[in-house]
């Protein structure tokens, strides 16, 4: 593949880092996954999609899955809060 045949696929999450990555600079791991599903589904040319390929060890970062799964809160509002006071107490404790 060509990097003036992925200048012609349309502008879609994933086509810059792609473009980094053959021009030869570094990608952290989210910009190599991203890339990939790209690359993968050629530019997503047939629209911003889900690949379905849920085999795929990338699967999980895929950045148009349909399915992402849904984050339930940590505790209740009282728990997090008396978190949240116990940390300032840390943070505090440390300063002085």
């Amino acid at each position: 593949m060509k990097i003036s045949d992925i200048r012609t696929w349309p502008e879609h999450r994933g086509k810059r880092e792609l473009l980094k990555h053959m021009a030869g600079k570094d990608l952290t791991y989210k910009e190599a996954v991203i890339a990939k599903c790209f690359d993968c589904m050629c530019g997503y040319t047939d629209g911003r999609q889900d690949c379905k390929v849920e085999d795929c060890p990338l699967y999980g970062f895929m950045p148009f899955r349909e399915n992402k799964p849904v984050r339930a809160k940590r505790g209740t509002e009282e728990q997090r809060l008396a978190a949240g006071e116990r940390l300032r107490a840390m943070r505090e404790s440390k300063i002085r």
